[in-house]
C-alpha cells in the first residue's frame, strides 16, 4: 500500500516538474521573441489607455497579494523557513506598490511606484540566497504584514510629496532614475532565478520552478525597461506578460496546496486505521489475559484465607496450583 502511494506521489511530482519546465521555457521564449518582434515590426507605436492599464495592474496586485498569503499558508505543511518568508515579502511588496501604481495617472508617481515595485520585489527575492533556516510561525507571518504596512506608508508619502521624487519621465522618455532602479531590480530577479534553478536541480522540488519562472519574467522586464517607452507596444507587452506570470502561478500554487491537503488527509486516514488496529489488539489481549488473571486473583484470595486461619500446609497447595 505504501509503495502504491509513493509511486503515485512520484508520478505527480514528475508531472509537476515537466509542467514547470515547459512553462518556464515557454514564458522565456515568448518574452524574448515578443519583445524582439515588437521592437522590429512596431517601433515607436504608442497607445494610451489608462483604464485598461489600471485594470491590468489591479489584477496583478491582487494576484501578488494572494500569492503572498498562499506561500505563507503552504509553510504549515512544508515547515516555516526563511526562504519562503522572503518570497512572501516580495509578493507583498509588489502587490501593495502596484495598487498605488494602478490608482494614479501617468506622471512621476506613476513610474516611481512601478519602478519601486520591481526593485523591492527583486531585493526580497535575492535575499533567498541567504542560508535557509527554520523560523517560528510568528517570525514567518510578521515580516510580510510589516512590509505591506511599510509600503502603504511609503506609497502615501510618495503621493503626498510628489515634488520630492526624482524625475521619472522627460519628453516622453524615461530618465536615468527609473532605468537604474528597474535594471537593479531586474538583476536581483535574475540572480534569485539562478538560485531557484540551483535549488531545483539539488532538491528536485517542482515548486521552485514557478518562482524561477516569475524571476525570469520580472528580471527580463527590468533589464529591457530602458528599451521601452511610456505607452509603447513593448511597454504593454511586459505588463501582459507579468500579469500572465501571476495568473499562471496562482493555479499552480493552488494545485500544490491541494496536493499537501490530500497527502495530509491520507496520513490522517492511515493514523486512524492504525489506531483502530491498536484498539482491536488491546481488546483481544485484555480478553485473553482476563481469565488467567482472574484465576490468579481467586487463588491469592484463598491463600490469604488459609494463612489467616493458620493452615500453611494448604497454602502451599494453592501456590503450586497457581
Amino acid at each position: 500500500m505504501h509503495g502504491g502511494i509513493e509511486a503515485a506521489m512520484y508520478r505527480r511530482y514528475s508531472m509537476l516538474m515537466r509542467f514547470g519546465l515547459i512553462l518556464t521555457g515557454g514564458m522565456l521564449i515568448l518574452s524574448l521573441a515578443g519583445s524582439i518582434a515588437v521592437n522590429f515590426f512596431l517601433p515607436g507605436i504608442t497607445w494610451t489607455h489608462e483604464p485598461l492599464h489600471s485594470s491590468l495592474e489591479a489584477m496583478g496586485s491582487l494576484a501578488a497579494l494572494c500569492l503572498a498569503i498562499l506561500v505563507l499558508l503552504l509553510q504549515r505543511y512544508e515547515g516555516y523557513t526563511a526562504h519562503r518568508v522572503w518570497i512572501s515579502c516580495a509578493f507583498a511588496a509588489m502587490g501593495t506598490l502596484d495598487v498605488f501604481h494602478a490608482s494614479v495617472s501617468a506622471g512621476i508617481p506613476f513610474v516611481w511606484y512601478r519602478s519601486s515595485a520591481t526593485f523591492a520585489g527583486g531585493f526580497f527575492f535575492v535575499l533567498t540566497l541567504i542560508r535557509d533556516r527554520k523560523v517560528k510561525p510568528f517570525a514567518a507571518f510578521f515580516p510580510p504584514f510589516a512590509i505591506v504596512l511599510s509600503c502603504v506608508i511609503f506609497g502615501a508619502l510618495s503621493s503626498y510629496y510628489p515634488h520630492a521624487l526624482p524625475p521619472m519621465v522627460q519628453d516622453g522618455q524615461f530618465t536615468a532614475w527609473p532605468m537604474a532602479i528597474n535594471i537593479a531590480g531586474g538583476i536581483f530577479f535574475l540572480i534569485a532565478g539562478a538560485n531557484f534553478f540551483r535549488i531545483f536541480l539539488s532538491l528536485r522540488r517542482p515548486d521552485e520552478l514557478i518562482f524561477l519562472n516569475l524571476c525570469l519574467l520580472f528580471g527580463l522586464a527590468g533589464l529591457l525597461f530602458p528599451a521601452s517607452e511610456l505607452w509603447s507596444v513593448d511597454w504593454w507587452l511586459w505588463h501582459v506578460l507579468r500579469l500572465g506570470g501571476y495568473l499562471i502561478s496562482l493555479p499552480y500554487i493552488f494545485f500544490v496546496f491541494s496536493r499537501f491537503e490530500k497527502e495530509l488527509q491520507k496520513l490522517v486516514d492511515e493514523l486512524k486505521r492504525s489506531n483502530e488496529e491498536l484498539e482491536h489488539f488491546a481488546y483481544v489481549a485484555s480478553h485473553d489475559l482476563k481469565e488467567p488473571l482472574l484465576s490468579v486473583a481467586s487463588n491469592i484470595k484463598l491463600l490469604e484465607r488459609r494463612i489467616s486461619k493458620g493452615k500453611p500446609e494448604e497454602a502451599g497447595e494453592f501456590i503450586e496450583s497457581s
